[in-house]
């Protein structure tokens, strides 16, 4: 009955969503006659997955790719990986990566853990980042998005008590919002 009652806004939503998919549908038409591969938008989810299960202490998770020449302790790290896959496509080098980042993740799943919380943080304060100095711009994001994170979570309490008031399009963008930030937040942020 719940679904019978809001058939309009699931209705909406369903547009939306199909609407959302034609919208893409020549764009992956297009990387499918590149790629072979169905609904593949680009090959840098295996380079963010790579960094993101690195199993090196001094390093927490954050993109690295264009730092690799710069940083010694980089090189000494990533060099050899790198080397034995710069000779692949674009989508073989993506596939390597990617297989490479799930076997840190297996093989080293606190040290993912931690990586992921410290994206989490990078999400929403732009802090930490591996081989960095702390830099007073940090406090640019840090503070403002304090407040945001602080009465975000503050009305978390009061939206559960009064939810059925919220309208079903609020809950919608919301429940998307949070979906959207756990997915990205698996993957290496910057």
């Amino acid at each position: 009955s719940y679904f019978f009652k809001r058939k309009d806004s699931l209705r909406n939503l369903m547009l939306i969503c199909i609407s959302a998919l034609i919208i893409c549908l020549p764009y992956f038409w297009y990387t499918n006659s590149l790629t072979g591969k169905l609904f593949y938008p680009g090959n840098a989810g295996g380079m963010s997955l790579y960094w993101m299960s690195t199993p090196y202490n001094n390093e927490l998770g954050d993109w690295q790719a264009e730092s690799l020449d710069k940083n010694p302790g980089l090189m000494k790290n990533h060099k050899s990986f790198f080397k034995d896959i710069e000779t692949l496509g674009s989508v073989q080098k993506d596939e390597a990566l990617k297989k490479k980042g799930i076997n840190n993740i297996r093989k080293h799943p606190g040290k993912f853990l931690k990586n992921w919380l410290a994206n989490i943080s990078r999400m929403l304060f732009s802090y930490p980042f591996s081989y960095t100095y702390q830099k007073l711009t940090t406090f640019f994001y840090l503070i403002p998005n304090m407040f945001i994170v602080v009465v975000s979570f503050l009305l978390i309490y009061p939206s559960c008590k009064a939810c059925r008031r919220i309208p079903d399009e609020i809950w919608t963008v919301l429940i998307l919002a949070f979906i959207f930030f756990v997915s990205s937040s698996l993957v290496s942020a910057y």
